[in-house]
């Protein structure tokens, strides 16, 4: 079955040949998994958007996705003294590694911490689509036409987490408790930079395009970040026209979301979103075959695989038997991608990650046949 196929068939609630797979990771987590596959760097493959993983690479997981990556024309990157530099939507950032390896962001400088006014805020930097030659998007479709296709990634849109870099945290979760229009003005500019966005990745990717990617962070280890009543009044209105310009193309939407969000599952279906991304079953109220039993017929499921818990401090035979359960849990009639739940860490053990995909290709095999002896 070619992936395209397998993918539409789970994300129609329907039982394909095996789970649809799909990855992400951290940099030099893909570094170490190329270097086991032999698989040499592509250093023309960076993008300011996620979602831009070696093909090669997905090749040899077997995974069944791949995203369409524009490539970034706008203003070159300024590199500042301290060695931070400024980012595409105007923020600082600083690349701090820790001692596993793994590197991440810091923002030593918050732009618009002390603004005080909404000029200020229209004032600022703000990303443009003109940044980003799609001309290249026909070519990654033809190369990849077997493979299901997203537009967009897990930061597409994300209002909250991109103010956090702009405003910090204390002033972005007060600010909504506050109703601040001064946030509130960022985040119309978010939707509007992402919305035109979008529309230009519709326009040229068209019928070819099967899945639309949106994020948000809507959830903590403990539960949600914000209060469902907030998220409908402050979130859920920047997500509309959104969802309806995926629908109009016919697409298959998907959104991002990291930790307990098993209480805004209701709006996402109401609102028309097809798949949760990403399914953390070790957060509050997200045991996997509750949910799959709850919301398992409206909504589809991609992640599943912790890398918090077993995949960066089990054994192989940890990480096959869990990934089993998750299998067992949420691929009865079809609508589950596996997944790790975010980036698989640098210092995961590579042989983890194999077993995972090996696993996943082999015993969600023998569940869909085993399935489909018994009901016939």
């Amino acid at each position: 079955m070619r992936p395209k196929e397998r993918c539409l068939i789970a994300l129609s609630h329907r039982e394909p040949d095996r789970v649809p797979m799909n990855y992400h990771a951290d940099g030099n987590m893909s570094k170490q998994l190329k270097k086991y596959f032999g698989i040499k760097e592509n250093k023309n493959r960076s993008c300011w958007l996620t979602g831009n993983e070696d093909p090669q690479l997905l090749e040899a997981l077997d995974c069944d996705f791949r995203a369409l990556v524009p490539e970034y024309v706008g203003p070159p990157v300024k590199i500042n003294p301290d060695g931070s530099f400024i980012g595409m939507f105007g923020e600082y950032l600083l690349i701090r590694e820790n001692p596993n390896g793994s590197a991440y962001f810091e923002y030593p400088y918050l732009p618009l911490a002390n603004a005080k006014t909404v000029e200020e805020v229209d004032a600022h930097r703000w990303p443009r689509v003109e940044w980003f030659d799609f001309s290249t998007i026909k070519e990654q479709l033809d190369e990849w036409e077997d493979y299901a296709i997203f537009g967009g990634d897990m930061g597409t849109l994300d209002c909250i987490n991109r103010c956090l870099t702009l405003f910090g945290y204390e002033r972005v979760m007060v600010g909504m408790a506050e109703r601040d229009p001064l946030l509130l003005r960022a985040f119309q500019r978010l939707s509007n930079f992402y919305y035109d966005y979008l529309k230009r990745l519709f326009e040229v990717g068209g019928k070819r395009i099967d899945i639309a990617y949106f994020g948000e962070d809507l959830g903590t280890q403990n539960g949600p970040r914000i209060s469902l009543a907030m998220y409908k009044e402050l979130i859920q209105p920047l997500w509309i026209r959104h969802i309806e310009l995926a629908k109009k193309y016919g697409y298959i939407t998907m959104q991002h979301s990291c930790g307990s969000t098993r209480a805004f599952y209701p709006e996402f279906i109401k609102m028309g979103i097809n798949v949760h991304d990403t399914v953390q079953i070790y957060t509050a109220n997200m045991n996997p075959v509750e949910i799959k039993r709850e919301f398992g017929d409206k909504l589809c499921f991609h992640g599943g695989i912790s890398i918090q818990r077993v995949l960066q401090t089990g054994t192989r035979e940890d990480v096959a038997e869990e990934v089993k359960r998750v299998i067992d849990a949420l691929a009865p009639n079809g609508g589950y991608i596996l997944a790790p739940t975010h980036w698989i860490q640098s210092g995961t053990p590579i042989e983890n990650v194999i077993t995972m995909y090996q696993t996943a290709k082999e015993y969600s095999t023998e569940f869909y046949k085993k399935r489909k002896t018994k009901i016939s």
